[in-house]
């Protein structure tokens, strides 16, 4: 199962294109050193309560050595930590606001990607995680069965306080698409009853938090 190491930030005022310039050049630098890099994204939160404007960096490993093994050669590596130090500097456009692992924790389903995702934070209750992994076929053919790009299950395995937390996020082409899979699944009878499987007063799931996030841009402009 993949592991993701998930950076965020607060980009300071009027800086976005500074920091995305940042990104650009930390993407370059890392993908020279890393072992077993899937990905890379990054995504705004366009409604997320009080954390709305955040920015999460998201690098995907095949798994925890590879990771492992990439933070080794970046600490050492002379280029890597000039940067670092650029970007946690006084003159760098955002402020780190914290970072952690996360190790999916079932098969992701759907091939497609989006440009909008919906992210589901929540806690198992104790003694039920074996519930709800028994739940995530069902939610998967669910969401997908309504029009979502993609959903992928991760537990947040070294992340503060935030470490045990269960976050299922569902992909979806753009916001217009969000909304009308959204009001499809309002529709059907059998959604909310499945929904309520897993976050209800008797399911294995407290939900904690939800936010919509955007896709930003991380590939160079072309002229």
């Amino acid at each position: 199962m993949s592991v993701s190491s998930l950076v965020t930030y607060q980009v300071k005022p009027g800086r976005m294109d500074d920091f995305l310039a940042s990104i650009r050049e930390a993407k370059e630098v890392i993908e020279g050193l890393a072992v077993n890099l899937q990905s890379i994204h990054a995504f705004r939160a366009a409604v997320a309560g009080a954390n709305t404007g955040r920015v999460h960096v998201e690098f995907v490993y095949g798994d925890m050595s590879d990771w492992g093994e990439t933070y080794v050669r970046e600490m050492n590596d002379p280029d890597f930590n000039a940067m670092l130090s650029r970007a946690t500097g006084p003159n760098s456009p955002a402020e780190l606001i914290g970072r952690g692992l996360q190790a999916e924790i079932g098969p992701s389903a759907g091939s497609g990607t989006g440009s909008v995702i919906h992210a589901a934070v929540g806690t198992a209750k104790p003694g039920r995680m074996n519930d709800y992994l028994s739940l995530i076929d069902d939610i998967n053919g669910k969401v997908l069965e309504h029009g979502a790009e993609r959903v992928r299950h991760l537990m947040m395995t070294a992340a503060g306080p935030l470490t045990g937390y269960i976050v299922a996020l569902t992909e979806y082409r753009d916001m217009a698409a969000l909304g009308e899979v959204w009001v499809s699944e309002t529709n059907d009878p059998t959604y909310g009853p499945l929904i309520e499987s897993i976050i209800g007063p008797d399911g294995p799931i407290v939900p904690q938090s939800q936010a919509i996030l955007t896709r930003l841009p991380l590939k160079r402009a072309t002229c």
